[in-house]
């Protein structure tokens, strides 16, 4: 569904301090250590089994599809200035960089 593919895209975004660069630190302490990676499993396994109801309207949720369908070939970030969310065609971006280096 969209929640899927909305989460996909998300993952697949380069964010800085990504697992293999900001790992927890080495632990002593490995019955703690195993009870914490329960507790994860627990967490995770529930979280995927439940379903967490839409907050958009159904024309939100259609632009959303629309914007995820096109994701290939646009360009999401964030302006400069205001750090409002921003969403251009690939092109345009690679325009308005050209013309500010």
């Amino acid at each position: 569904g969209i929640n899927a593919e909305y989460g996909e895209f998300m993952k697949s975004k380069q964010v800085p301090f990504q697992r293999p660069f900001a790992g927890p630190p080495p632990t002593t302490n490995l019955t703690m250590e195993h009870h914490l990676r329960q507790l994860c499993y627990v967490i995770n396994n529930r979280l995927s089994q439940s379903r967490i109801p839409s907050n958009l309207t159904p024309q939100q949720h259609d632009g959303l599809k629309s914007l995820l369908a096109k994701k290939d070939s646009l360009h999401f970030s964030r302006s400069d200035k205001g750090g409002e969310f921003v969403i251009m065609k690939q092109e345009v971006q690679q325009q308005i960089t050209i013309k500010h280096v």
